[in-house]
């Protein structure tokens, strides 16, 4: 029965959005509304999905098509090569970054790891407990920039970056003290552990391109085939407008944007744009900060990052398909996240290999090449 009425609802609310996001009438917009059942029913997009992916939308959804499974196809192609039960060794990023040290990989140095429940540690082996440790911690052993954010956080949720100038820290033009600091990773209801790192600076190649910027970095999602060699599946770029101090896109609520990327050459096409007010997706060719062309821009040191993350994927076996996060600095690559859980977003027929390699289409994965 309650299966009966979320059916009902979720079509209820199908008709809704497909009047947002079109002009019903003028535009035939009413001819969405069979299109936006038949991917429901067929291909278990959500209605949510379907507007911030642009699906909605005359102007938008061939392209969304091609870029997009649904998020329920995601999970089971991933479930059916991701062993779940390693999943901690990427969500965690406390485990992440110690696996990738044992394994000498490039990553954001970790100062400490602070502990709301148990006592924390520094990069030396000292163990941090009190609020009085942590504080001075904050005050005098770190650099005067730093990076503090949730072990287990997702699109950038509780996400810092900080300045440490002679009046206090400062995040966004906001104050803190290092009590404040504390305070705050204390009573966070949602995370009981966090990873205070180095802040990564972009290469200035990216940054002739963006001008100056937080961080922006490379998504690459890997797979492993059956011969054991790791191949590159698709290459995503994310670029920062304005001054956001993280690159994700939130579905159109920061006005960050994505590219797609030649995984061979690192050569950048045009970027797409979620306008999560109109429901549609949008070509985006030049950056709006500096006007300067993103198409055609050649990713830095792509060679070292290539082998970077075919490297890496070998150490977080058996998880045979990863969404690795790489910052390009100018002193090269560097890991800064690694996702068991990706969302297909750079072409739906990027994941083709996958299919073909494993032999057969997984229960729930209703796309068909």
């Amino acid at each position: 029965m309650k299966k009966f009425f979320r059916d009902i609802i979720n079509k209820l609310c199908i008709l809704y959005l497909c009047a947002k996001s079109t002009s019903f009438f003028s535009r035939g917009g009413w001819r969405t509304v069979p299109f936006a059942m038949k991917l429901y029913n067929e291909r278990r997009f959500m209605p949510k999905e379907m507007f911030a992916k642009g699906l909605l939308n005359p102007d938008s959804r061939d392209k969304a098509l091609r870029i997009f499974l649904s998020r329920r196809e995601g999970v089971k192609l991933q479930e059916a090569i991701n062993p779940e039960i390693f999943a901690p060794t990427l969500k965690n990023k406390a485990l992440f970054y110690k696996m990738l040290k044992s394994a000498d990989l490039p990553h954001p140095e970790v100062f400490a790891i602070f502990n709301k429940k148990t006592a924390g540690c520094d990069s030396s082996g000292n163990i941090i407990e009190s609020k009085q440790q942590w504080e001075k911690f904050l005050e005098n052993y770190i650099p005067n920039e730093f990076v503090m954010k949730p072990a287990c956080g997702a699109e950038g949720r509780g996400f810092k970056c900080i300045a440490r100038r002679e009046d206090g820290f400062y995040s966004v033009n906001k104050r803190y003290s290092a009590e404040q600091l504390y305070l705050e990773m204390m009573r966070n209801p949602f995370c009981d552990c966090y990873i205070i790192q180095q802040k990564l600076a972009n290469h200035r190649a990216f940054e002739s391109v963006t001008g100056p910027k937080a961080l922006q970095t490379v998504r690459i999602v890997t797979f492993i085939r059956k011969d054991s060699i790791p191949i590159l599946i698709w290459s995503l770029p994310k670029f920062i407008v304005g001054d956001n101090v993280a690159d994700n896109t939130c579905h159109g609520r920061t006005n960050n944007f994505y590219a797609f990327a030649d995984s061979q050459t690192g050569r950048v096409d045009k970027g797409f744009v979620f306008r999560s007010e109109k429901g549609i997706i949008e070509d985006i060719s030049l950056h709006p900060d500096t006007g300067k062309s993103i198409e055609g821009f050649m990713l830095p040191c792509w060679d070292e990052v290539v082998e970077l993350v075919k490297k890496a994927s070998k150490v977080f076996l058996p998880i045979r398909s990863v969404g690795w996060d790489i910052a390009i600095t100018d002193d090269g690559p560097s890991i800064v996240e690694g996702n068991i859980w990706w969302e297909v977003g750079g072409g739906v027929n990027a994941v083709k290999p996958i299919i073909d390699d494993i032999g057969y289409y997984p229960k729930g994965f209703n796309l068909r090449f």
